[in-house]
């Protein structure tokens, strides 16, 4: 801790019944030593395992920063067994760091949860911080679903500085230090699906200006509704990258769940965009020209901007597509199919976007052709006409899907099945009755489960069986935010 930071001063002892959080003692780095795998060692960045005596040097580093404050360690109990712990300390005047860590046999049973929930209810009670920080390596799902689980929400990238003095890139999670606490509602979107709307953004816009150029130089009606077409996509990026920003904002009173269909908002706004803007207006300008036709002025201008925009079209569309490919994992999977079961609006509305620029430069291209090659004037009205009905035809598809994710979609198949797999593979459970999910927004999946535990169970292990499907079901998907559990009533169960 920096000298100009203030001491933390946390509770000696913290419990919720079932762990318990306290101070080390010297005579905990035998076992502390004897648990310690080759996995802890190297989320610790220790080259080698240490001796017992550098162990026990370590507990006693404990003990003296518990005095000073100038950080907070807790040794993590469970019946009076050192299992783990979680160490504190201060980033800032306002904001501190929170780590913890498990021996192997205890892990994935809910107690480190359990820990991280107690040190934060701690620090809210404290009152003087603004923000908790947790610094995951990106491979460390099981951390990552413990942040989540317990309130913290990805927030980008930090650089971390291990005792040997190399650094490495970790994942920065940050959870405000505020009561009651709301358990990972809200998440940022997917990296890959805004780095895909920005890069259609740049080249839409980038195009756009370029085809109003060529339509003042020729006077093509095909080229105008192209421009048309550019500009209206470019406005669609705008509104996308809205949602996507709304919906990254935190859970709050009014929004419990957080704000994540606001990405599904904006996406219905992008397809009545299309329809009413694009669409609409293309058609009208092809009948104008159809029933006004006049010659095309320098056609090779045209032909020179059909072919820039096809150039960036159809890099934006690889780049849209590689992502589909690289989200889709199953290469048998059809774009089609993609699109029907994604939940990603940003990334399906992009894709659907390339590829009907695509065939409209092609439509655009032929109608030039047959208005300064061949003498039809009105091809070129036409072909305005045709990529008029083409936007409408992707806007209607886009607002049918976007429409039933605003409705409620459950979470795709997939990640269905392997929660019943999970459930189903557990020996504590009886029988599963059913799984409820519900998308919130592409990244975030509330999910209500009932189950029958088998009746030989006592409550104490009923309770660790829920903390311990809890965790294992949460790590299965990062985007689970919102998981309730509850045992089934059976039809011969006592009524008293």
């Amino acid at each position: 801790m920096a000298a100009d930071l203030p001491p933390i001063r946390l509770p000696e002892r913290l419990t919720d019944g079932v762990i318990v959080l306290d101070s080390h003692t010297v005579a905990d780095a035998e076992t502390h030593s004897a648990g310690e795998d080759e996995e802890m060692l190297r989320r610790f960045d220790s080259p080698r395992r240490p001796t017992l005596d550098e162990t026990r040097a370590a507990m006693q580093r404990f003990i003296d920063h518990r005095a000073d404050g100038s950080d907070f360690t807790y040794a993590l109990r469970l019946d009076g067994q050192l299992i783990g712990g979680c160490a504190t300390y201060r980033l800032t005047p306002t904001r501190a760091n929170v780590s913890y860590w498990l021996f192997p046999a205890f892990r994935g049973r809910g107690h480190a949860a359990r820990a991280v929930t107690l040190l934060c209810d701690a620090f809210v009670a404290m009152g003087d911080l603004d923000a908790l920080e947790a610094h995951i390596d990106p491979d460390n799902a099981p951390s990552i679903a413990v942040a989540r689980r317990c309130g913290f929400v990805e927030a980008g990238t930090v650089e971390d500085t291990a005792w040997t003095g190399e650094t490495s890139t970790r994942l920065l999670f940050v959870r405000p230090a505020e009561h009651p606490p709301r358990p990972g509602v809200t998440f940022p979107m997917a990296e890959g699906s805004t780095r895909v709307v920005y890069i259609a953004l740049a080249a839409n816009l980038g195009i756009a200006v370029v085809k109003l150029g060529a339509f003042a130089l020729t006077r093509s009606s095909a080229m105008l509704t192209e421009a048309v077409h550019s500009l209206v996509d470019t406005l669609d990026q705008v509104f996308l990258l809205v949602g996507l920003k709304k919906a990254a904002k935190p859970a709050d009173a009014a929004h419990p769940f957080g704000h994540g269909m606001e990405a599904y908002f904006w996406s219905f706004a992008v397809a009545l965009t299309i329809f009413a803007v694009g669409g609409a207006a293309s058609i009208w300008t092809g009948f104008h020209s159809i029933l006004h036709p006049h010659p095309l002025e320098r056609p090779w201008i045209n032909y020179l901007v059909l072919a820039a925009a096809a150039a960036f079209e159809g890099a934006s569309f690889v780049v849209s597509y590689r992502e589909f490919r690289r989200i889709a994992h199953d290469t048998r999977v059809s774009l089609m199919a993609f699109v029907r079961l994604s939940k990603d609006p940003s990334l399906f509305s992009t894709l659907l976007e390339d590829g009907a620029a695509l065939i409209g430069l092609a439509i655009a291209a032929a109608g030039v052709t047959g208005s300064a090659e061949l003498g039809w004037t009105w091809a070129d009205g036409a072909a305005s006409v045709l990529i008029g009905l083409l936007l409408s035809a992707v806007a209607a598809f886009l607002a049918f899907e976007v429409h039933s994710l605003i409705v409620g979609e459950a979470a795709a198949p997939r990640v269905v099945a392997e929660m019943r797999r999970i459930i189903d593979t557990d020996p504590r459970v009886a029988r599963l009755d059913e799984v409820l999910s519900l998308m919130l927004g592409p990244q975030n999946i509330l999910v209500a489960i009932t189950v029958d535990f088998h009746d030989a169970l006592t409550a104490g292990e009923v309770q660790q069986a829920t903390w311990d499907l809890s965790d294992r079901l949460q790590a299965s998907d990062p985007r689970i935010c919102r998981l309730f559990l509850r045992p089934a009533m059976r039809a011969d169960a006592p009524l008293d």
